[in-house]
């Protein structure tokens, strides 16, 4: 797992928490400064996603899927997932990854990831993992490029040198 993600740490072990298991930890520690900035955190960020779902569904005709805008997708994935995205980096991951056109209008293969509205194109609920999934894949990918690519500079830098 750390290898995968790029954790450059000595441990010898690496636990991963949700949400829930973070907050019943948090409930546990009650006289702790920290313990309670992680509950106020936790429950500021669930409430502020309930309040995006009930946007979301309040502007929704009868009969159209749960639908986000891209600042709403992006709210979500900062929320759920602790991935800070803007709405060009995630669009621009999203081209880079062969989901959405230069346009912004997705390919065809991935068209039942996305809702058209008419006048734009946004995401469908569920399809928010898959698009994150797809993005940071993409970012890893170009970040290992761009880390042979310095190395390979260096390594010309070096050999001029002699």
């Amino acid at each position: 797992m750390k290898s995968v993600c790029g954790i450059r740490s000595r441990a010898r072990s690496l636990a991963l928490f949700d949400r829930r298991a973070l907050l019943n930890v948090a409930m546990l520690l009650r006289d702790s400064d920290v313990a309670r900035a992680v509950r106020r955190h936790l429950l500021d960020a669930e409430h502020a996603l309930r309040e995006l779902e009930q946007t979301a569904l309040a502007r929704r005709a009868v009969g159209e899927p749960l639908t986000w805008t891209w600042a709403e997708a992006c709210a979500i994935i900062r929320q759920r997932y602790g991935t800070d995205y803007g709405e060009r980096t995630l669009t621009r991951l999203l081209r880079q990854a062969g989901v959405l056109r230069q346009t912004g209008a997705p390919k065809a293969r991935y068209k039942e990831l996305f809702w058209f509205t008419g006048t734009s194109w946004e995401v469908h609920a569920h399809a928010v993992p898959e698009l994150l999934r797809r993005a940071t894949q993409v970012e890893r990918e170009l970040r290992a490029f761009a880390g042979i690519q310095t190395r390979l500079e260096v390594e010309y830098a070096a050999a001029l040198e002699r």
